[in-house]
Formats: structure tokens, C-alpha cells, sequence
């Protein structure tokens, strides 16, 4: 009985102690490939981010993840890899693993900046995320409310594709 207790306790704190630095060492890879030059590879990685953020958990990825995440937004020239940003299985995923605090605090501004994306298909990919992220209630009313104000002048855009769009998120409120 207490001998085994008592050898338990030094490998919980090893395993613990292995576990960060496997986290750290992901993270450091994570962010030389996210700050890096090559946009095929940031939008690869963004591809499969989901699977990063659950081996670190909420509070890596809250607190080292998603600032990497969200500096791809910085790349004014390549709206690829904005538009991948905001796929369902890259920030619709990480939202639901950092919670609502994050995603208002960080990720839904990001997403209202994209509404007024000078190239459509990255307005059109904000518009879809909008309305995942209220299909799986992951916003609050107040900040559905709020970005649906944003949102309602796309209905008189040209393009069918963000009419559809907007459409698309205003019906998910519904719910």
C-alpha cells in the first residue's frame, strides 16, 4: 500500500514536468512556423491547429497558442491565409476549446475586422464562422447582437455569396 503511494508521487511530477516541456517544445515549433515567411505552411498548420490546442490544453492555448493563431491576420497580402483563419476546423475549433471570454475578448474582434476584408471569399469564411460559433452557442446574445450590426450592411453587397452569408448567420440567431 504505501510504498506504492509513495512511488507514485515522483512520476505524477515527472510526467507533469515531461508533459510541459513536450508542450513547450510544440509551441516553439508552432510559433517558428506560424512567424515564419512561408504561407503554405502557416495555412497547414492553421489546417490542423485544433489537434495542437487540445495537447496543450486551454490555458497553453489561451496564453501561448492564440496569440500566434491570430498574428497570421497580419499578412495583409495573402487573403488564403486569412480566409483559413476562419474556417470551421481552425478558429471555430479553437474557440470551443478557450472558451467565450477568449473568443470575445480576442477571436470575435478579429472576425468583425474581417467583415471588411477587401477580398470576399475572407468575408465570406468570417461570415460562415459567425455562424458556427452562434449555431454552437459559444456567443453570448450581447455579442451576437453586437456584430449582427456589423454584419446587416453585407446584405446589400453585390455578391450573392455574403448576401447568403449574412443570411446565414442572421438564421442562426434565430435558434
Amino acid at each position: 500500500g504505501r510504498g506504492e503511494e509513495g512511488d507514485a508521487s515522483p512520476l505524477i511530477q515527472n510526467y507533469d514536468s515531461e508533459l510541459a516541456a513536450l508542450q513547450d517544445a510544440f509551441v516553439g515549433h508552432a510559433s517558428d512556423m506560424l512567424c515564419g515567411s512561408d504561407s503554405t505552411v502557416k495555412r497547414l498548420v492553421l489546417s490542423d491547429i485544433l489537434r495542437l490546442c487540445l495537447l496543450l490544453g486551454r490555458e497553453r492555448t489561451n496564453n501561448a497558442l492564440l496569440p500566434l493563431i491570430i498574428t497570421v491576420l497580419n499578412d495583409r497580402s495573402d487573403w488564403e491565409l486569412r480566409g483559413a483563419f476562419f474556417e470551421n476546423r481552425c478558429i471555430v475549433g479553437v474557440a470551443s476549446l478557450v472558451g467565450r471570454d477568449s473568443l470575445e475578448r480576442f477571436i470575435l474582434p478579429c472576425i468583425a475586422q474581417a467583415l471588411s476584408d477587401m477580398h470576399e471569399l475572407v468575408v465570406e469564411a468570417a461570415l460562415a464562422a459567425l455562424a458556427s460559433l452562434t449555431q454552437l452557442g459559444l456567443l453570448s446574445r450581447r455579442a451576437s447582437i453586437q456584430v449582427a450590426e456589423s454584419a446587416l450592411p453585407l446584405l446589400l453587397h453585390p455578391s450573392s455569396f455574403l448576401r447568403i452569408g449574412v443570411a446565414g448567420f442572421l438564421s442562426a440567431l434565430r435558434t
